[in-house]
């Protein structure tokens, strides 16, 4: 199998390794700039793990879809394996009590110890925003090399070692915090399981799963509306269901219910009406429509205090957005594997 040539490859990782924990940590404030004003060592360390789980993670995925000649389907189902494993297994915010980041959910949904409302809504957001959107930009940036490999056999396993490395250290680093009890055997278990489970299912769903299959090229505009739509619905499960007292709004079973059908309801829309070629404005504007709601969220943290570096990271994602958006425009066909400059 022909891989990727090294200059690209190498340009590609190091995209994947700003984006990857880029989008779903620093654009949210799950970690923040802010310790580089304060303590630079714990800022290191900080993205030292982010490094280590969400690009290897990432390559981890790709390497699979390609190898096995899998598609988004497939992509999106191990990233909710993904999530899984950093959340459930590696962080144990699945377990966790109502504090940051889990908040409410700590209660609203908790059945058996498990905060099932939190699970589903955060393994759904990190195979979304950590995983999906990540290798979707690399592959709209690079469509030459979008199904050729970035890993050699012992790259894999050089990825592997380091990803499972990172996962047992956070384990190991969050095992005697109070407020993040450790999960029984019972669960350890059940969520292993689950993740091998979802390692068959993505072997086993069709290559051409999630495929665009609009007949003729549609608009743009629609595109991203349909990708604004998408971290709203992550808010509304994290939010809406519970008041900051615990007053249920609506039941758990319910909220699960909605969460689901809406997310499914999009991605229904946007495989029926994404063109399965020449599409390559539309993948952009239904990513763009994806971040563009963290922009928002950003600016509410910086000016409430919650991150004060924030709006840092908001500058980077709109330099390389906007270099992105001129390498889609250009009809100049020798400039379409031009690297996004991170």
């Amino acid at each position: 199998m022909r891989m990727v040539p090294k200059g690209f490859r190498r340009k590609m990782i190091i995209v994947l390794m700003i984006v990857t924990p880029g989008i779903p940590e620093y654009m949210t404030g799950s970690t923040m700039l802010d310790p580089l004003l304060y303590s630079i060592p714990v800022f290191i360390a900080n993205l030292l793990i982010d490094l280590a789980l969400y690009p290897t993670g990432a390559l981890l995925i790709r390497e699979f879809s390609i190898r096995f000649n899998k598609g988004w389907g497939s992509i999106l189902t191990l990233g909710l394996d993904y999530g899984i494993m950093e959340e459930g297994i590696s962080a144990h915010t699945f377990f966790m009590s109502p504090v940051p980041p889990v908040g409410i959910l700590g209660e609203y949904g908790r059945f058996m110890g498990v905060n099932w409302i939190w699970a589903l809504g955060i393994t759904v957001f990190h195979a979304i925003f950590s995983i999906c959107l990540p290798l979707f930009l690399v592959s709209i940036a690079y469509p030459k090399y979008s199904r050729e490999p970035l890993l050699g056999r012992r790259g894999v396993k050089f990825v592997l070692f380091i990803y499972l490395l990172d996962v047992v250290m956070v384990n190991l680093s969050v095992m005697n915090t109070p407020y993040r009890p450790m999960p029984t055997l019972a669960e350890y278990l059940f969520f292993t399981a689950l993740t091998l489970i979802l390692i068959y299912i993505a072997y086993l769903i069709p290559a051409n799963s999630l495929s665009g299959k609009g007949d003729l090229p549609q608009g743009t505009g629609r595109f991203f509306l349909l990708g604004m739509i998408v971290f709203p619905l992550y808010l509304f499960n994290a939010v809406f269901p519970a008041s900051p007292n615990g007053v249920e709004r609506i039941s758990p079973v319910l909220e699960a219910l909605i969460f689901i059908m809406a997310n499914l309801l999009v991605m229904i829309a946007i495989t029926h009406y994404m063109p399965p070629s020449e599409n390559r404005k539309h993948k952009f504007s239904l990513a763009l429509g994806m971040i563009t709601p963290f922009f928002f969220w950003a600016e509410f943290l910086q000016f409430t205090g919650g991150s004060l570096l924030i709006t840092l990271v908001v500058i980077v994602a709109l330099v390389m957005l906007n270099r992105l958006r001129k390498l889609v425009n250009s009809e100049d066909e020798t400039t379409e594997q031009q690297q996004i400059p991170g």
